[in-house]
């Protein structure tokens, strides 16, 4: 009678370890010192791969479509951004510019339009430079060589051979964030993920993997969905991987250890102001130069604060009614967005004490701060000893009337609190009726705060007037170098004033981390959706419109 054996459950089996060597604890092992396993081990590997990718594989848009420069779009895209976000917006992208030779002829604000929120703006810039490489290089045509296809901005290795392999079944290897932690933990990598000798074993088993395989194409989407979905930077899912068997972190008990990471950068605290400055109907806007956070998009003029006093982290966001009655000088009644408004205004109207003192202080140090600033935007001087918020030399007031939210986001090394402002730009007239405006003669230099020092830009600035040109290119429009902008203006432009602040080319310092500004520009409400925006300047653009609409 046959002997019949109880089927080991999956969790029971103990995985086979690939001969590899495991590295010391005591120093982090190079490339040489970690052998890559035999042959028959990526095979095994391959094998396990592909079985999960065929039933479950993540049904991708570009992954349908054979068509290269879809696939670049995609690979630019997926940079720093999630799937999620990145799949609707890059049907749109392709619908706006359907071949390389239409994105190389668009106007780069149209494309920085397109791209708006996915962040980091600076990779639309490098594909549509990529674009009009390839239009001017290659005759429109993706090309065929990695080598080639990396040198174009915005382009590296693994992009070119993501490109290539996905969209031409080119055999070339790829390793990116999941497919790294993927390979630390099945070789048992015990060095830093992001070293070089993490990239040149990474690479080579890679290589090796796919060098022998058919399917090159579905080899690498196989384990870069394995790496998303199941060998996860927490919580891997090992009991469920296929891979399981092979994997040395697994046969170790490390899977939750591994990869090492460098260790993670301390975040720098920033506050700054985004300010909604009004003058009628029409609101200012300010373009970001070369060089600067958001090259080539629009905002409200934004500047960084200088903590001048212990106030201002006194100040918490959920107490927003005294902050208002402070910077309502005019005695406009400010309104509390938080619950139980209506007794918090009661306390603000006697004598500030405790807290509502904090809260007094941190208003003027904010009102004053973006007065300045904004003054010397305008190419105005600010009298530093006024409290009403008046401009000598141009009998005009800015005044800063009321705050309308505090938001919080991250920018690259930097966590941000913005507080957003609203101000109104009073231009008396004079005897014949006539605004009085400052002008190019009475400019001076625009000073801002950053990080304790006065950055001091050029007296020169030149205007535009109403219809004349951007462009410097010809009549197509097709590129403006105005200063340091690096675009024509958005069709939104035409509705601003006749006089001579409609369009403004200013000068301002390079070394400010969130300009230079180049550009100004006086739009109507209705217009903002025509320009390129940061997120946290497109949210505010659509509380100016819904107040504009009375909503």
């Amino acid at each position: 009678m046959p002997l019949h054996l109880p089927r080991k459950r999956r969790s029971d089996v103990r995985p086979i370890r690939p001969p590899c060597a495991r590295p010391s604890d005591e120093a982090a092992p190079s490339a040489d010192e970690v052998p890559l396993p035999p042959a028959r081990w990526f095979a095994a590997v391959r094998r396990a791969a592909l079985g999960w990718f065929a039933r479950h594989g993540r049904d991708l848009p570009w992954r349908r479509t054979a068509d290269a420069y879809a696939v670049l779009v995609s690979e630019l895209m997926l940079q720093q951004t999630t799937v999620a976000a990145v799949e609707p917006r890059w049907r749109q992208f392709l619908e706006t510019f359907p071949t390389a030779a239409e994105l190389a002829r668009a106007d780069l604000a149209d494309v920085l339009r397109a791209w708006e929120g996915l962040g980091y703006y600076r990779r639309a810039g490098q594909l549509h430079a990529a674009a009009q490489r390839i239009v001017a290089d290659h005759d429109g045509r993706v090309p065929d060589d990695p080598n080639a296809l990396a040198s174009l901005p915005g382009l590296g290795r693994y992009s070119a051979s993501a490109v290539l392999c996905f969209a031409r079944g080119r055999s070339l290897p790829i390793i990116e964030a999941n497919t790294r932690r993927l390979w630390a933990r099945l070789l048992g990598f015990r060095g830093e993920a992001d070293s070089t000798a993490a990239d040149r074993l990474f690479w080579a088993a890679a290589e090796q993997i796919v060098c022998r395989s058919r399917n090159p194409r579905s080899v690498n989407l196989a384990l870069m969905d394995l790496g998303s979905a199941v060998c996860a930077a927490r919580q891997p899912q090992c009991a469920r991987c296929p891979l399981a068997p092979h994997c040395v972190a697994w046969a170790e008990g490390v899977q939750n250890e591994l990869p090492r990471k460098r260790e993670k950068t301390t975040l720098q605290q920033r506050h700054e102001a985004a300010v909604v400055l009004h003058q009628g109907r029409k609101v200012l806007l300010v373009r970001y130069g070369t060089g600067g956070r958001w090259a080539g998009l629009w905002d409200f003029p934004r500047m960084l604060l200088a903590d001048e006093a212990p106030a201002v982290a006194a100040c918490p966001p959920n107490s927003p009614a005294g902050v208002q009655r402070r910077l309502c000088p005019r005695g406009a009644a400010a309104r509390s967005p938080t619950r139980g408004g209506n007794s918090t205004r009661r306390a603000a109207r006697g004598n500030p004490t405790g807290e509502t003192a904090a809260t007094d202080e941190w208003g003027n140090l904010l009102a004053r701060q973006v007065k300045e600033a904004l003054c010397r935007l305008l190419g105005m001087s600010a009298d530093n000893e006024d409290r009403n918020s008046r401009c000598i030399g141009s009998e005009a007031a800015i005044v800063v009337e009321r705050h309308l939210a505090q938001w919080k986001h991250r920018v690259t090394r930097f966590q941000i609190t913005l507080d957003c402002l609203a101000a109104r730009w009073i231009a008396p007239e004079d005897s014949n009726g006539a605004d009085k405006r400052p002008s190019a003669a009475t400019a001076t230099p625009m000073i801002l705060k950053n990080a304790g020092k006065e950055l001091v830009g050029s007296k020169e600035s030149s205007l535009r007037p109403r219809g004349e040109a951007t462009s410097r290119r010809g009549p197509t429009g097709s590129a403006a170098q105005t200063g340091d902008c690096s675009s024509v203006k958005p069709s939104g432009c035409s509705t601003a004033p006749t006089d001579g602040l409609s369009r403004k080319t200013i000068a301002t310092p390079s070394g400010d981390s969130i300009g230079p500004w180049c550009e100004t520009a006086w739009v109507e409400p209705e217009a903002l959706a025509d320009f390129p925006m940061p997120s946290t300047a497109r949210r505010l653009a659509r509380m100016v419109v819904a107040a504009a609409e009375g909503r």
